[in-house]
């Protein structure tokens, strides 16, 4: 189940970018986005930084108030250390009505409807 949920996040990734003036309004060139992809530990957030091709690995309590899984952040360089400054609420909820289209879309590819009888 974690592979599919991979997949799904690595096509919404694709689909928004990372580099986005639309969805972070107000931020200069070196804006980034990151998604929260997983908490080990229940300490160390792992942030994917497609633009950097990294990861980072961040105590929790440096995430904004409310950080969940699969949320998405602006974020900015800091000389090379990426820094979060807010949830992207709208980009977290578009790549959520993503995610739930393509779990649509996959059962009906594994449940396709009966065939009519002639």
């Amino acid at each position: 189940m974690y592979y599919f949920y991979a997949v799904i996040l690595s096509m919404i990734v694709a689909g928004f970018g990372v580099f986005s003036h639309t969805e972070t309004s107000g931020l200069d060139e070196t804006s980034l986005l990151g998604v929260l992809d997983r908490i080990e530990d229940g300490q160390q957030a792992v942030i994917l930084i497609e633009a950097l091709e990294k990861e980072w690995i961040v105590p929790m309590h440096q995430l904004p108030p409310g950080s969940k899984v699969n949320m998405w952040f602006d974020m900015k360089l800091n000389g090379k250390k990426p820094e979060v400054l807010r949830i992207n609420y709208g980009v977290t909820k578009r790549a959520l009505e993503k995610g739930r289209e393509g779990q649509r879309k996959l059962r009906e590819l594994q449940d396709p409807a009966p065939l009519p009888i002639e």
